[in-house]
Formats: structure tokens, sequence, C-alpha cells
């Protein structure tokens, strides 16, 4: 997946509609290396509560191999990582409460929902 995609150059922007509170930016999709902190950060967030988010997935009836690894993309969202090629789930995961959904089932899809729709 990184040697096709790795991240944005430019920052992205909340323009946070008619709330009256100013623009702001933050880091965009995720780019190895130049994002390792956050990145590395959110990998931490998801370690630490990794038993609690199993458990709320397992709620919505999703099994969260305890073999995959969860690689962050995008603010809370993160693709889980197995042994099968051809899978590209991305999770969005509150870590702190914590609080996880499938958000979609394939990268495509996940893509397509976030910056499409």
């Amino acid at each position: 997946m990184l040697r096709e995609i790795n991240g944005t150059d430019l920052p992205t922007v909340n323009i946070y509609g008619s709330s009256g509170r100013p623009t702001a930016s933050s880091v965009g999709v995720y780019s190895f290396p130049k994002d390792l902190e956050h990145i590395n950060r959110r990998i931490e967030d998801v370690r630490q509560y990794r038993t609690q988010i199993a458990a709320d997935l397992a709620e919505q009836n999703f099994d969260l191999p305890e073999s995959a690894n969860l690689l962050p993309i995008y603010k809370h969202r993160y693709v889980l990582c197995t042994s099968a090629a051809n899978s590209s789930i991305v999770l969005s995961i509150m870590a702190a409460e914590p609080d996880a959904i499938v958000y979609a089932d394939s990268l495509q899809e996940y893509l397509e929902k976030e910056f499409l729709g």
C-alpha cells in the first residue's frame, strides 16, 4: 500500500463551518516516515486499549484477530492488516473511549467515503 500511496504533502484544513471558530490545519493522510511521531502515538493508543477495542468490535459481531496489526492512515482511521492480502478493512477507533466501528469494508470504500462523500 505504501508503495502506491504514502500520505499527503499538504496539511488538511478544517474550516469549522459557521461555528465562528478560526480555521485550523493538521496532518493529512499519514506519510511515512514524515509523520512517524503521529503514527507511533496512534499505534500506542490502540495498543493500550486493544482488549477494550476488541470487545467493542465483538459486540458488533466483528472479530479483531489478535495477530492483526492496525496501521493508522488518517486521524483515527486504521487499516486492519492481516495475512489476507486482499483484505483492507478500515476501522474507526477512538481509543481512549474506547469506541470502535468497522468504517469501511475496503480501502477503496474508505477513500470514497472519507474524501469523496
